[in-house]
């Protein structure tokens, strides 16, 4: 007989990009665990440069990282999750993101998950998804950057989408893109 797996939970990935319309939803790893509390946290755009300065949302991020950013972001739903996993099975289930009325604005959120009862430094697994329709794909050369805005939902390119570049030393590059999304 084989022993039971030791119950675990989390994000399956580090950042995703949801498309407003065309998106299953934020999936999620379990294994033994019948229930969660999810928390989502929504960054208003005016706040949006100060929290990408804050933390490095490529690298992943912990607990300290939400602690400096939370005066930043808004809670604007929390659920208990069921999740309906058969014991021993490491499953993966989709939070339904686009049914929930709460996470349909386009923008920057935050996913906080955690086992109901447990509240200890390890007991909470965190994410962050951007919700947006709008698609960039960056070329890089050696002596220029090439960027194309489509609609992720119909594909079709964007025009007059405004685009800043910001560098190292704070220097700022500004355009709009042309009929083509370039």
């Amino acid at each position: 007989k084989t022993r039971p797996l030791v119950p675990a939970f989390d994000f399956t990935s580090r950042g995703s990009i949801l498309p407003t319309h065309l998106s299953l939803g934020l999936p999620i790893r379990v294994v033994n665990i019948p229930e969660l509390d999810i928390e989502f946290l929504r960054v208003a755009p005016e706040n949006l440069s100060e929290v990408l300065k804050k933390i490095q949302l490529g690298r992943g991020f912990r607990v300290y990282d939400l602690n400096e950013i939370n005066h930043l972001a808004k809670s604007v739903y929390t659920t208990r999750y069921s999740t309906h996993i058969a014991p021993n099975a490491n499953e993966v289930r989709v939070i339904p993101i686009e049914s929930i009325p709460a996470l349909q604005q386009q923008g920057l959120y935050f996913a906080v998950m955690r086992q109901p009862g447990s509240f200890g430094d390890n007991a909470y697994r965190l994410t962050y998804f951007l919700v947006s329709d709008l698609g960039l794909h960056v070329r890089r050369y050696a002596t220029r950057l090439e960027v194309f805005a489509n609609n992720l939902t119909t594909g079709k390119a964007l025009k007059g989408v405004a685009l800043q570049l910001q560098g190292e030393n704070n220097s700022l590059f500004e355009a709009k893109t042309d009929q083509d999304g370039k």
